[in-house]
């Protein structure tokens, strides 16, 4: 009932608007339902930057394995549904690391969470610049988006920047980014922190 509410105040706000510009095809997609297809709407990808350095992508074998999220700090985003699966594993994969950046209205809860959790292997780094998040994949063993149902995902670009430096992502299904990435990821049921622990 909040997100019809939610539309219909969207649809009174469209009704003078002309046409659309969408940054990707989910974005496309989402204006076209709520629109009801009587708006045009233009989709233009925009072009990724590219990192200055060549890349070469390597297997993280021994050593700690970082597990990254990144992204906005929002609890639709999933981000306390890793951090369960994350406690959940922790004793069975003892090289594992988590590691949480961005920023958002759930960055104070998230430090409290992580704080009480008081584990030197959990880490909030708060916002990175571009050159930080080009820093922290490059020793990234594995990208999570764990975007829940109630958040709608335009498109998760992190797991598109994190397939151009080799590191995998698993994604929730309310991610409309795997059909981009087929062999550079994995699919779980959003919502489910079983499914999430499982992928």
């Amino acid at each position: 009932l909040k997100n019809k509410l939610s539309n219909c105040g969207r649809r009174f706000w469209l009704r003078s608007t002309h046409a659309a510009l969408c940054t990707s095809l989910e974005c496309e997609n989402q204006f076209r339902q709520l629109t009801n297809d009587k708006i045009p709407a233009f989709r233009n990808i925009p072009q990724q930057r590219r990192p200055a350095a060549p890349l070469t992508p390597t297997l993280r074998e021994g050593g700690p394995q970082k597990i990254l999220y990144l992204g906005r700090i929002e609890k639709a985003k999933g981000i306390y549904d890793l951090l369960d699966a994350y406690k959940r594993l922790r004793g069975k994969y003892e090289q594992a690391e988590m590691v949480f950046a961005g920023d958002g209205a759930a960055s104070g809860a998230l430090s409290e969470a992580i704080a009480a959790l008081n584990d030197p292997h959990v880490r909030f780094v708060g916002r990175l610049t571009a050159e930080e998040v080009f820093a922290e994949l490059q020793d990234t063993y594995l990208l999570i988006c764990p975007t829940q149902n109630a958040f709608k995902e335009g498109l998760a670009l992190v797991c598109i920047e994190a397939a151009v430096y080799g590191v995998p992502s698993v994604m929730s299904t309310a991610v409309p980014a795997a059909y981009l990435l087929p062999e550079s990821g994995t699919v779980y049921e959003a919502d489910s922190v079983d499914g999430l622990a499982s992928a």
